[in-house]
């Protein structure tokens, strides 16, 4: 698939599983994210992998009221 196919392909999703995604996944995803372009190559991001739900809830309540769909 080329990344056109992809960005056609691609699609919302709104209702999760709830299966841990497998630490290997998380890590091309974040090393995918590390090597993207930025202004100058300055790379001011950093990255966190939050993998335990009760913080995540935690975060998330901190931002934005729960939304009917937010099943973490």
């Amino acid at each position: 698939m080329d990344l056109f196919e992809a960005i056609q392909a691609r699609r919302s999703i709104r209702a999760f599983t709830g299966k841990s995604i497998p630490r290997s996944d998380l890590e091309k995803i974040v090393d995918a994210g590390r090597l993207a372009p930025s202004a100058r190559n300055r790379q001011i991001w950093d990255f966190v992998v939050i993998t335990e739900k009760a913080v995540l809830r935690q975060i998330m309540s901190c931002f934005k009221p729960p939304r009917k769909y937010d099943t973490f």
